[in-house]
């Protein structure tokens, strides 16, 4: 059996019961979503999305970090925050689509 799928995460341990989003299995690939409803109303309300991909800080078998940003302001202070991430184990263009829901 694939890795990816004995794979467990341990909600209680994350310490927000609402903190993993999703668990997508394309083909065989898993990518696993996280982030709170407070940072889910955030990115909804931004007006623009930033996108980053990180790959040296995953371990097998996951081989990419992905994560929305926005920018948030606070007061006089304005800062861009990543709000969602993704662990992806594939990067195909199928495992990216994946993430976007139903076409």
């Amino acid at each position: 059996m694939n890795n990816l799928y004995v794979l467990q995460i341990d909600t209680a341990f994350l310490g927000c019961e609402d903190f993993l989003m999703g668990d997508i299995r394309v083909d065989g690939e898993r990518h696993i979503t996280f982030g709170t409803p407070t940072q889910q109303e955030l990115l909804r309300r931004a007006k623009r999305w930033y996108l980053d991909g990180t790959f040296k800080v995953v371990r097998r078998p996951f081989v990419s970090l992905y994560s929305l940003h926005a920018f948030i302001q606070q007061e006089d202070s304005m800062k861009q925050v990543p709000l969602i991430y993704i662990l992806m184990s594939s990067m195909r263009k199928i495992d990216y689509l994946a993430q976007c829901g139903p076409q």
